[in-house]
């Protein structure tokens, strides 16, 4: 009976980090079908947070991955402009309610801050020390099936 628990739940852990790893996967590999384009003109921006307030009184938040890349010049350049930023879905109906959220690219009519590619790019690069140390763990986890699922046939015999 304790090796079934056990082996049940190994399975469970494994799932469980499998489905943690899928959706850290989906964070770092955005699709434009999967965004909103949206436009809006800046009023104000804060370099140091990383914040570009929109008319009217919206609030965007730039990724924290993209923060470092963008110089104090590039964003004071926005005030006054027309910008055009993409957010997720989800993100997007959050924005038109509460009128702030998270934006994925960034870009004027005259030029690119920064594009949906540089943001996976970001994230990808930001994540990918995780990926070493979740295969080390999900090997550990079939390890320890295997062994569950040898135990359990040797009980049976």
């Amino acid at each position: 009976m304790k090796t079934k628990t056990a082996l049940c739940l190994t399975i469970l852990v494994m799932l469980l980090c499998a489905m943690n790893m899928v959706m850290v996967w989906q964070l770092t590999h955005v699709k434009e079908s999967s965004t909103v384009e949206m436009t809006a003109t800046v009023t104000d921006v804060d370099c140091k947070v990383g914040l570009v307030y929109v008319k009217p009184d919206n609030t965007l938040y730039l990724p924290n991955v993209m923060k470092s890349d963008l110089s104090p010049e590039a964003m004071e350049s926005l005030v006054g402009q027309k910008a055009h930023f993409r957010m997720k879905e989800s993100t997007a109906q959050f924005f038109t309610h509460e009128q702030y959220g998270e934006i994925l690219s960034l870009s004027t009519d005259e030029r690119d801050i920064f594009t949906l590619e540089d943001y996976n790019r970001a994230m990808q690069a930001d994540n990918a020390q995780g990926w070493p140390v979740w295969f080390m763990i999900e090997g550990g986890l079939l390890v320890l099936l295997l062994y569950f699922t040898w135990k359990l046939k040797k009980e049976k015999l």
